[in-house]
């Protein structure tokens, strides 16, 4: 059985708060954002140290394997801190 806690579950006002961060980093307004999207806030912000780190993080959410993130799977770096 999978629980509520198993689901990624924001508040709607926290959910469309993300959803615009999200875009603002969607510097392609592809829908999706890559390694080279996410490396410079990432890095900025001391959450991780290099590229391949960022290329680690993004492997392991990439359900589809596209290299690139949806907002749902982006959600689940934010909710994995």
């Amino acid at each position: 059985k999978v629980g509520a806690s198993d689901c990624i579950d924001f508040k709607d006002e926290a959910r469309k708060k993300l959803l615009r961060y999200y875009q603002s980093l969607d510097d392609d307004d592809s829908g999706s954002i890559g390694v080279d999207e996410l490396e410079e806030p990432l890095i900025a912000l001391g959450l991780l140290d290099t590229r391949q780190q960022v290329q680690e993080i993004v492997n392991e959410v990439d359900d589809d394997g596209s290299g690139m993130l949806e907002f749902e799977e982006f959600l689940k770096i934010i909710k994995g801190g």
